[in-house]
C-alpha cells in the first residue's frame, strides 16, 4: 500500500506552498518568527486560604449586647410586666400598719410555694369604686400578691402574655354591689366579660380596671374573659 506523498509533508511545507515566500524573504521571515513570543495572561499567585475571624468591633458589640442582657435579666421581678408598679417607691405606695398586719396574718407558710410577701416593696396600683387602694406585693420567691386595705388580698404568678390579667369579683357587704377588679399587664387596654346575657367592657388604665355593677346584680352568668391588647389582638384569659 503506497503512502499519499501528501501525507508525509509537514504542516509548514504545507503552508508555504499554499502561500508562496519569494527566497529572498526566506531569511528575514525566519528572523521574524524567531522574535514572536506568546503573550500569556498574567496570573496573580494563589492566596493562602484562612479561616473567617471577625472584626474586634463586631465582638465588642456582642459583648457588650450579652453584659445588657444579663443586667435586663438581673432586674426582672414580678413587677415587670407592669408599668405602672414597676418603678421607685413613693409616700403614697406605703402599706398602712394595719395593712402590714392583715397581711402577715395570712401568710400561712412564708417558706412556702408563694414565699414572704414583701410588703415593704409594695406598690399602689389602684384604687376600688369605694375609695379602698390595691397595692401589689412582690414576693420573695417572685410571686404577686394583690392587697386591698381592709378586705384580704390574693396572690398569683407574674403577670405575662400568656396570663395578662387577674380578675377578682368582690363584694364589700350584704347591700353593696359586686366589684369586678384586676391587674394587668402594660400591653391590655380592656377586658370584656357578659353578665346576665348582657356585654361589658371596661378599660385598663395604669395597669388596673375596675367595674361596680348594681347593688341588685348578681354574678351568676359571668362568661369568659376576653382581653384586648394594644395591637388590636384578642385573647380570652384563663
Amino acid at each position: 500500500m503506497k503512502q499519499n506523498p501528501r501525507a508525509r509533508q509537514s504542516g509548514f511545507t504545507r503552508l508555504a506552498a499554499v502561500n508562496p515566500v519569494p527566497s529572498s524573504e526566506h531569511g528575514g521571515l525566519a528572523a521574524r518568527l524567531s522574535e514572536i513570543k506568546p503573550q500569556l495572561p498574567h496570573v496573580d499567585p494563589p492566596v493562602p486560604r484562612s479561616r473567617w475571624k471577625p472584626p474586634i468591633i463586631a465582638l465588642a458589640a456582642v459583648f457588650v449586647l450579652g453584659v445588657g442582657g444579663v443586667a435586663v435579666a438581673a432586674s426582672w421581678g414580678p413587677l415587670s410586666a407592669i408599668g405602672a408598679a414597676d418603678r421607685s417607691a413613693e409616700p403614697t405606695d406605703t402599706l398602712s400598719p394595719a395593712a402590714k398586719e392583715q397581711v402577715r396574718k395570712h401568710e400561712i407558710s412564708p417558706d412556702g410555694v408563694i414565699g414572704t410577701r414583701l410588703v415593704d416593696e409594695a406598690r399602689l396600683l389602684g384604687e376600688l369604686p369605694d375609695g379602698r387602694k390595691v397595692h401589689v406585693v412582690p414576693t420573695s420567691k417572685s410571686n404577686l400578691c394583690i392587697v386591698v386595705a381592709e378586705g384580704g388580698g390574693s396572690c398569683y404568678e407574674p403577670l405575662s402574655r400568656a396570663e395578662p390579667i387577674t380578675f377578682t369579683v368582690s363584694k364589700a357587704g350584704p347591700g353593696a354591689p359586686h366589684v369586678i377588679w384586676g391587674a394587668a399587664t402594660d400591653d391590655v387596654i380592656s377586658v370584656s366579660f357578659e353578665l346576665g346575657g348582657h356585654p361589658v367592657t371596661v378599660p385598663v388604665e395604669g395597669n388596673f380596671y375596675a367595674w361596680e355593677g348594681q347593688a341588685s346584680e348578681t354574678m351568676k352568668g359571668v362568661s369568659p374573659v376576653t382581653v384586648t391588647f394594644s395591637d388590636g389582638t384578642t385573647q380570652q384569659a384563663p
